[in-house]
């Protein structure tokens, strides 16, 4: 083999580990963000578990998107809300004071998190 050929190879190989990286850093970013809308989607169905007046099935619901997402500001206030119909209000604080310290500038958390101060 020649050094052309040697060449051509290594320029070939190396141009596809470059596409392999970068399809990988891709697939990686699209991973992230699906995930962030499955955490959301189990928040969502705590929420409805809620609206039907059970709790244990929304904190349930919430396990599942803390194991995806525990930085979710959402979750915490659903737990929150969760914790008050169940009239555990240091856990609903615990929760609440959580979803207010990751997003401080939601004016519905400040809201939970005043009641549950207030109660």
């Amino acid at each position: 083999m020649d050094i052309r050929t040697k060449l051509v190879k290594t320029t070939l190989i190396s141009a596809m580990m470059i596409f392999v990286i970068a399809l990988s850093g891709c697939a990686a970013i699209g991973i992230g963000k699906s995930s962030k809308a499955e955490a959301q989607n189990w928040v969502n169905l705590a929420e409805a578990s809620l609206g039907d007046n059970d709790p244990t099935g929304a904190l349930q619901e919430l396990l599942k998107a803390e194991a995806i997402d525990a930085d979710l500001p959402a979750l915490h206030h659903v737990r929150a809300l969760a914790y008050l119909a169940k009239s555990d209000l240091s856990l609903a604080e615990i929760s609440a004071r959580k979803a207010h310290e990751l997003d401080p500038k939601n004016s519905a958390l400040a809201t939970t998190y005043g009641k549950i101060l207030m109660d």
